[in-house]
């Protein structure tokens, strides 16, 4: 199994098309067969959904991915370490957030609805 051809393949217009496509609607068919996938077909797969959550970033805008990121393995495998760990810190501070507001619900001084204030 050539990893350089399974990758090549799975960045390609076609292949992404085919592979969104095939999800979208079920009679789509990437494989004659549709059980007990080989190696090869398993690993092309992931590629094909690697390079369509990079291409879905790239559209989208996200920090530090470009073109350049995607056509490079060691850039690329640095970016998905980068977003893993921003991605986890930015769901801690969420966390965090959430459980201060949580604690300390704030007040609308300047609401026209009545309401009481403890003092």
């Amino acid at each position: 199994m050539n990893l350089k051809i399974l990758k090549r393949l799975a960045k390609s217009n076609k292949y992404q098309m085919l592979y969104h496509r095939a999800k979208d609607l079920n009679y789509i068919r990437l494989f004659k067969n549709e059980l007990d996938f080989t190696e090869a077909q398993i690993t092309f797969l992931y590629y094909l959904e690697l390079y369509s959550m990079l291409y879905q970033d790239l559209h989208d805008e996200e920090l530090y991915i470009s073109e350049e990121v995607i056509d490079d393995d060691f850039l690329t495998e640095a970016y998905l370490i980068w977003k893993n760990k921003y991605k986890k810190k930015e769901e801690k501070q969420k966390e965090k957030s959430k459980k201060r507001g949580q604690r300390h619900k704030e007040i609308d001084y300047d609401s026209d609805v009545p309401g009481m204030v403890f003092h």
